[in-house]
């Protein structure tokens, strides 16, 4: 264990060498064996009183680099603005979800394995989930148990073929991009949004405490997330700095710091809503590259009848892990995918190009603009102009 001062917080961090390695076999499972508990560490942040961060590094006995297992923020407590509760932010999140509110299609087996749940049934009649609302269309559990094989012929005169696609386990919850009015609304997400960057300079700071110590195992601790994620915190600075320069606005620091978020969640991250117990699983982005996940855990009784009266919410405690009567969801996030096209857009030597994020954001007078594909092919007519991120050495590969 090391104990350190950063930044005027006392951070422990912990090695674990790591016990069990990937086991397809168990994924999408949420039940505890005997192995389980012979092969895990038992962590009670109530032993940590004096301490503001607690970080658990996972490594093998053979490897150089170190993964991060847990991250946690002791005194970091989000406040809801009074009279607002965790069932009013619920039900705000859910206005954001796309596909009637079910998440259909999550890899790695958080979300279980397939059963035939009242979410499976709205899933099949949901009109774009599958042509004519499932009639004539075969599905099929897969092998692994993970997900349904649809199989269908094409809808068109012409497509005399089998088509063919594929559904997860459909829970409650699902991805989407935060709206910026809720940066507003609940001051929270400001400094939820901003423990990845943290997370990520804190990993630093470790790597260069132990360097060189031969009691200490020297680990590169998840190096290509943290140093992207470090990248997008500069980035965002150096877009706000050029922002504000060009800007007949006057805005307070306040002010300020929502700009920065805003731009920050909608360029560089994906939000995840999450309400229900989740299965072992192994997370795959679409990208293929790492990210730091971020989490946030709320909780709401429920009425004396077991229930949530909120609609859309599927079994009656939730993603669990509070007590018996009440309803648990989560608030997840992630760096989102096309990264290098993301930094490329938002790189500040790009600024004055047209298209680029500087350049919309001074046309739109809002720091808040993603990039679509629209606005993508656009920028991209400024051709050899364009300054590309580090490890892209041709537009094509962006």
């Amino acid at each position: 264990n090391i104990k350190k001062q950063y930044r005027k917080m006392n951070v422990r961090v912990i090695y674990a060498l790591k016990l069990v390695q990937e086991n397809d076999q168990l994924r999408g499972s949420n039940h505890i064996t005997d192995s389980d508990l012979t092969s895990s560490y038992y962590f009670d942040s109530t032993q940590f009183s004096k301490v503001d961060i607690t970080l658990i590094l996972g490594y093998d006995a053979d490897a150089e680099y170190g993964s991060i297992l847990l991250c946690r923020f002791h005194n970091l407590s989000p406040e809801l603005k009074y009279g607002m509760s965790a069932r009013d932010l619920l039900q705000d999140l859910q206005e954001h979800l796309k596909n009637d509110g079910l998440e259909r299609r999550r890899l790695g087996g958080s979300s279980g394995y397939v059963t035939y749940s009242k979410e499976f049934k709205k899933l099949m009649k949901t009109s774009n989930s599958s042509p004519r609302c499932s009639k004539g269309v075969i599905w099929l559990r897969d092998s692994t148990n993970l997900k349904w094989n649809l199989y269908y012929i094409g809808t068109k005169d012409n497509e005399a073929s089998c088509k063919y696609t594929y559904y997860t386990n459909p829970k409650p919850g699902g991805s989407f991009v935060m709206k910026p009015e809720m940066y507003l609304k609940y001051d929270f997400l400001l400094d939820y949004t901003a423990t990845k960057a943290l997370t990520a300079s804190l990993a630093k700071a470790v790597e260069a405490a132990v360097k060189g110590r031969l009691d200490i195992k020297q680990l590169s601790i998840c190096p290509i997330a943290c140093n992207e994620e470090l990248w997008q915190a500069s980035a965002t600075r150096d877009f706000l700095i050029h922002f504000l320069q060009h800007s007949t606005v006057s805005y307070t620091e306040f002010q300020k710091k929502q700009l920065y978020y805003q731009f920050y969640a909608a360029n560089f991250v994906t939000f995840t809503l999450v309400m229900h117990p989740v299965g072992r699983h192994l997370d795959v982005f679409a990208d293929g590259k790492p990210s730091l996940e971020n989490r946030v855990c709320f909780a709401f009784n429920l009425d004396k009848y077991g229930q949530t009266n909120v609609s859309k919410t599927g079994n009656g405690y939730g993603r669990g892990g509070c007590r018996m009567g009440m309803f648990c969801f989560a608030l997840l996030d992630w760096q989102t995918n096309q990264r290098f096209r993301r930094q490329c857009w938002t790189d500040p030597r790009n600024a004055e190009l047209p298209n680029s994020a500087s350049q919309i954001a001074r046309e739109r007078g809002h720091t808040h603009e993603r990039l679509r594909p629209a606005l993508w092919n656009a920028f991209m007519r400024n051709g050899s102009s364009i300054h590309l991120p580090p490890g892209v050495n041709r537009l094509d590969d962006l």
